[in-house]
């Protein structure tokens, strides 16, 4: 099948476009495969660009090249001709996937041509570049547990002062709603409260099982769910501290970001696009 360059032109419009519309332009209108009435001629333009800046209208003619070979002088010559045919005077760009021969770089440059190379990037692109990204994440998550050990002497001598034989100390709730009790009967602390300020202590440091008696003053009790006794002595409040790591690395591949590569060969400028030939931010 023929490559007519039709597919490459319309890409290239597609791109120019994006780059116009981040300009502080005022486009009148982009046209592709343009037939311009020049003063002896008549000449097709690949795409034709017509906008306003400060009042005054200007036009850019782009000529886009889908060749397997570096453009040639004569070529940069043909399009210098049409330009001096045509009497709207317009600004004028070429764009190749190839680059371009040095004669033609020279004309380009003597008569004001934009050079831009459009294609996708290869391995010299990413010469001095970052092209793979790594990163690694850790997650640090906590497997904190509270366990009250109860008085049992304490316990003992209720039983016998209360003529009781036993009893089960049984908690149930939520840690949030489970509370230590002081002497008088007011709230201490929840067991939520314990177990998040033990954490902090340790914060993302890589424990297991690490077992510490919280600090506190006075007598502490729990209430229990026990008609005999309502609540029990606190002789010990320990905290078992773990923290589980989990780590994920992901790797970036920016090749797989860019899709294509619109370079200025005049003043050494680049922008990318993704695979659909949308401008990357």
């Amino acid at each position: 099948m023929k490559n007519t360059g039709k597919d490459y032109e319309s890409l290239v419009e597609q791109v120019f476009v994006q780059l116009m519309e981040q300009d502080s332009v005022k486009n009148i209108s982009v046209e592709r495969n343009k037939t311009l009435q020049g003063k002896t001629t008549t000449h097709e333009i690949d795409v034709f660009w017509e906008f306003i800046v400060g009042g005054i209208q200007y036009s850019t003619i782009i000529q886009a090249k889908d060749w397997t070979q570096k453009v040639p002088q004569g070529e940069m010559l043909k399009l210098k001709g049409i330009l001096d045919d045509l009497p709207s005077q317009p600004r004028a760009v070429f764009v190749t996937k190839t680059g371009y021969q040095s004669g033609a770089i020279d004309v380009a440059k003597a008569n004001g041509i934009i050079l831009y190379e459009f294609r996708e990037p290869t391995d010299n692109d990413w010469e001095g570049r970052i092209k793979t990204i790594v990163i690694t994440m850790k997650a640090f998550v906590p497997n904190t547990k509270v366990s009250i050990v109860p008085d049992e002497e304490w316990i003992q001598s209720e039983l016998k002062r209360l003529n009781v034989k036993e009893i089960n100390v049984s908690i149930s709730g939520m840690e949030n709603e489970i509370y230590i009790m002081n002497e008088d009967g007011s709230k201490w602390k929840s067991m939520y409260e314990i177990k998040e300020e033990e954490q902090k202590k340790i914060g993302i440091e890589k424990v297991s099982n690490k077992e510490v008696k919280v600090e506190y003053d006075g007598v502490k009790y729990i209430n229990i769910d026990n008609q005999d006794i309502p609540r029990v002595k606190i002789r010990n409040i320990l905290v078992s501290l773990s923290n589980g790591v989990i780590e994920q690395t992901t790797e970036l591949d920016g090749s797989t970001m860019v899709g294509y590569i619109l370079k200025n060969l005049i003043d050494g400028s680049e922008v990318t696009f993704d695979k659909d030939a949308i401008i990357r931010k």
